[in-house]
């Protein structure tokens, strides 16, 4: 899976995965798992639901694209991020 290394990779995708979110399954989670539950988002890309999961949740993040993670903790630098 090289393909989310490169930043043109990654700007691909954040354009293609514009407007869509987890948010319907965070509400599911929301139900049953307390707020301030540590939760590990795996494939966190472009943070958009790990800003969500966030609001609710001690999240960390992590992903196998260093580029990904590079952008998302220049936005978010006090986030929990793994790269895998």
């Amino acid at each position: 899976m090289e393909y989310y290394k490169t930043k043109e990779s990654v700007d691909e995708y954040i354009k293609m995965a514009k407007g869509h979110s987890g948010r319907q399954l965070i509400e599911k989670l929301r139900k049953f798992l307390p707020e301030k539950s540590k939760v590990l988002e795996l494939g966190t890309g472009p943070g958009t639901d790990w800003k969500l999961l966030s609001s609710y949740y001690d999240v960390t993040g992590s992903d196998n694209s260093a580029e990904f993670l590079k952008r998302l903790t220049s936005k978010e630098p006090a986030g929990d991020f793994l790269e895998l």
